[in-house]
């Protein structure tokens, strides 16, 4: 049995050497050893919606957050630092003006506009960055998710106190003003 086990091994030696040879040398360029995503997607149209909203103004933001879960427990508080980078952009709904809010003169038309608003406030997650994450054991997701959270809310409160609901209405009456007085070839008055 020794003889013949001593005869086998170099010839399986010989035959590995070559597959391997044979594998590396001569493979197929669709048999590659890359990990490959495939894809595929369905896509349903759920629904259109018209919009009417006239974007006048947007901020753009940064903000230092430094966000710590105080445990009750002698535990270490987990705690993230990131710079996150967002945007706040006010707008009018034009679609919520109608005839009553127009009024005509003989030089003059006085239009009011709905109040402005908010379109949207987010996060730019490719221009925000995490610093640190400090003794977060294995919580460092939902950390880093809360913290965003948390700078996407301060956006929004900021850009409030830093009264861009008044400089969208500022915006939005140089925008107006001058393309109607250019169509109506009157003078146009705008309030809100």
């Amino acid at each position: 049995m020794k003889k013949i086990l001593i005869y086998i091994f170099p010839w399986f030696l010989v035959l590995l050497f070559g597959f391997i040879i044979y594998k590396t040398n001569f493979r197929n360029e669709e048999e590659s050893d890359e990990i490959k995503t495939v894809s595929s997607h369905h896509l349903i149209q759920e629904r259109i919606i018209s919009l009417g909203k006239l974007e006048v103004v947007k901020y753009y933001l940064k903000d230092i957050v430094e966000h710590e879960v105080q445990n009750p427990w002698y535990l270490p508080d987990p705690k993230a630092v990131l710079i996150a980078s967002g945007e706040v952009v006010g707008c009018i709904d034009l679609s919520r003006i109608d005839s009553n809010d127009i009024k005509f003169s003989d030089n003059k038309v006085s239009i009011r506009l709905p109040q402005p608003e908010l379109c949207y406030f987010k996060i730019n997650h490719s221009d925000s960055k995490v610093y640190s994450i400090e003794k977060g054991l294995f919580q460092e997701s939902e950390l880093i998710d809360a913290a965003y959270k948390e700078a996407e809310t301060h956006l929004q409160k900021t850009a409030l106190q830093m009264k861009i609901m008044d400089q969208t209405k500022e915006n939005a009456k140089l925008i107006l003003k001058p393309l109607l007085e250019k169509i109506s070839e009157k003078d146009v008055e705008l309030s809100f």
